[in-house]
């Protein structure tokens, strides 16, 4: 009996040994005031559907290939504060028939090519805003783009909280819903993050970490619509800085904007566009 006693408790200590070690996965990066970050992200619908609703109920759908993509230089100027050169924008949104094949790519510059942006952490959220000069009505717009996906990653650090994690450690986290009407702001739900595995590079370990999950919004950027949108993000995060320096997104985009016809009348436009995101940033040496 003694020596079975003995046998399980170098099985049970043997098991412990080979359990990975909890490690932090999240915390804020160690950038110090005036580190340059470049980052180039590209947001593509290769194939998604446009639905326009008339008054009557009458619908018509075309497919849609949607593009968007910046490549920033972002001067860190603190916590929650950066300035950002935008060195590319570019987009595409083109349409054509459901039975068809996508066209050639028509991408066009965008309103943003060259502008120099500050960016300040504010409220769980990011504003951006215009440096040394008065924007017109496009440019505008396309800076609620930026602004709108800025403010969709921060569920990263809401879902990965502050406890160190294991190697293959599988967890939901709890984000609280808004109160009140919470227009414009994301209700999440079934949100689920995974700590993959740990990457040796030359720079030093880097983690693997997964977040699924999805949300809705109502009047999202002031305009009369809601959104759902599900998401499966890839990250691999370096441990030294906290900086994810590889991140791609796969998820469905899918909405409903009120929205005024030729005839002065109310419809309503759908779409649903199934999407992918690749970012990488690095430090500018």
């Amino acid at each position: 009996m003694r020596v079975l006693l003995l046998l399980l408790l170098c099985i049970a200590t043997s098991l412990q040994a080979q359990q990975p070690k909890s490690v932090p996965i999240s915390g804020k990066a160690g950038l110090r005031s005036g580190t340059v970050l470049l980052e180039k992200r590209e947001i593509l619908v290769e194939k998604g559907t446009a639905t326009l609703q008339q008054a009557s109920g009458e619908k018509r759908s075309v497919a849609a290939r949607w593009l968007l993509r910046h490549h920033l230089m972002r001067r860190v100027q603190g916590s929650g504060a950066e300035e950002i050169e935008v060195r590319e924008h570019a987009f595409e949104e083109t349409q054509f028939a459901l039975n068809r094949a996508a066209p050639a790519s028509q991408e066009k510059r965008g309103a943003l090519h060259g502008v120099t942006l500050l960016a300040r952490q504010r409220g769980g959220g990011w504003n951006f805003e215009f440096k040394g000069m008065k924007p017109i009505e496009r440019q505008n717009a396309a800076l609620l783009d930026l602004q709108f996906f800025a403010n969709m990653m921060e569920i990263v650090p809401a879902a990965l909280g502050a406890q160190a994690r294991r190697p293959g450690e599988t967890w939901k986290p709890v984000i609280p819903a808004p109160r009140g009407k919470a227009y414009g702001l994301p209700i999440f739900k079934d949100v689920e993050a995974t700590f993959g595995s740990i990457e040796e590079r030359e720079d030093g370990p880097h983690a693997k970490l997964f977040i699924s999950g999805s949300f809705t919004m109502e009047r999202p950027m002031n305009t009369l619509s809601s959104l759902e949108i599900s998401f499966g993000i890839s990250l691999t995060r370096r441990l030294a800085d906290m900086l994810d320096v590889e991140t791609e997104i796969k998820g469905i985009y899918k909405d409903n904007i009120q929205t005024r016809l030729d005839d002065g009348k109310t419809g309503f436009m759908f779409h649903d566009y199934p999407y992918r995101v690749r970012r990488t940033v690095s430090i500018e040496k």
